[in-house]
């Protein structure tokens, strides 16, 4: 479905643009690292707990070093009965209406941004353009956008 957004035009004139009303989806999964600027993303073809679970254990494969905090929302699928947390892995509750303190969220509407008022011919042509958006983000672009100050003297702190 096409994603609105601003843009420009002459003082007084609404923006026109075509919108598409066809909804298809895919869902991303992610945890970014601000220390670092590392990210660690999965697509999935729905929110479930079941794809939860599989991305908690393909992060605890990939980096089974150390002690990873990762912050997740009030979505029940964060917080299922069925989940099997790595034991390396700790899963951070944020308050409610506070996306701010994600710092995912941040690189999430970024990525997002180039993607207003476009259509796609088909759902693999919009991934391609995400994924292609997403492969465009370095490191160091990565870490100062998510390096929020008071995540960094916590990271410190542990």
């Amino acid at each position: 479905m096409t994603r609105p957004g601003r843009m420009l035009t002459a003082k007084g004139i609404k923006p026109i643009g075509v919108k598409d009303m066809t909804r298809e989806s895919f869902y991303l999964y992610g945890t970014v690292e601000p220390d670092s600027g590392g990210a660690f993303i999965r697509e999935y073809d729905r929110m479930s707990a079941a794809n939860f679970q599989s991305f908690l254990t393909e992060f605890g494969q990939a980096h089974p070093v150390g002690l990873h905090l990762m912050t997740v929302d009030g979505a029940a699928i964060h917080w299922a009965k069925s989940l099997i947390v790595p034991d390396h892995v700790v899963l951070l509750p944020l308050p409610p209406y506070c996306p701010e303190l994600n710092p995912i969220e941040r690189f999430w509407q970024e990525l997002k941004r180039p993607l207003t008022w476009k259509n796609w011919p088909s759902l693999q042509a919009m991934k391609d353009d995400v994924w292609r958006g997403f492969h465009a983000w370095t490191d160091e672009m990565i870490q100062t956008l998510t390096s929020y100050r008071y995540i960094l003297k916590a990271i410190l702190a542990i």
